[in-house]
């Protein structure tokens, strides 16, 4: 089901919650057939092809037209035929899709799990904090989208990707930076905290 569709940070973003079948989401779109289909013959596990037609279920309820999404040479989503950026996220039962007709985006959505506290040493720079779950959580979804966004090759999160001091509320924005040794990228990203996911937009800063 659709969980919402609005405008953060001046990006639209969808939010779909999987509750349905497979082939209920097939039912939901014109050309649901042929969808189901391409995702039997592209994914042997379920929660792949689940995953695949909810995007594109999602897509279609946002432009309330059907739209292929192709990929460029870093395997990025495009949309073809459409002047629009979009970024596509998925975690456990929740995709999510970030469109701007102007601007690049990258989008990550993270839902709670304790495998980023075992994880933290390796994306936390050494001037890094994260004082909760929540802003751990953040940071790292953070930097899912800074990373969707720059499309580069070879980034290391901890090295490369570091986030400027803020305080963590259910919603916000903060800045973090692309940092290379050839290349500097200032970057803005807005956030939510839901029940059971964080939600990250990144964009490059003006």
């Amino acid at each position: 089901m659709l969980l919402f569709d609005k405008i953060i940070a001046g990006v639209r973003c969808g939010v779909w919650h999987c509750t349905e079948t497979i082939e209920q989401l097939a039912e939901c779109m014109p050309n649901g057939d042929s969808l189901l289909k391409d995702a039997y013959d592209r994914f042997k596990s379920p929660s792949r092809q689940l995953e695949w037609i909810a995007v594109r279920t999602l897509l279609y309820s946002m432009l309330g037209e059907t739209t292929r999404i192709g990929y460029n040479p870093n395997g990025a989503p495009v949309l073809e035929g459409m002047e629009c950026h979009i970024s596509i996220s998925h975690t456990g039962k929740y995709v999510c899709i970030a469109l701007s007709d102007k601007d690049s985006v990258g989008v990550d959505v993270e839902r709670y799990a304790n495998k980023v506290e075992r994880v933290r040493s390796r994306f936390l720079g050494d001037d890094e904090k994260a004082d909760s779950l929540d802003q751990l959580l953040t940071l790292w979804s953070a930097k899912e989208a800074v990373f969707k966004l720059i499309q580069k090759e070879g980034v290391d999160f901890k090295r490369n990707l570091r986030s400027f001091p803020f305080n963590q509320d259910v919603k916000g924005c903060f800045r973090m930076a692309y940092e290379a040794e050839d290349e500097c990228l200032d970057c803005f990203v807005a956030y939510e905290v839901h029940e059971e996911f964080v939600l990250t937009i990144a964009k490059f800063a003006c």
